[in-house]
């Protein structure tokens, strides 16, 4: 579950660079 919280804002960073 530890994994979860960081995986999300890791992918959640990486989208948002895409999306630039």
């Amino acid at each position: 579950m530890k994994n979860v919280r960081p995986k999300i804002q890791i992918e959640s960073q990486r989208e948002n660079k895409e999306g630039s």
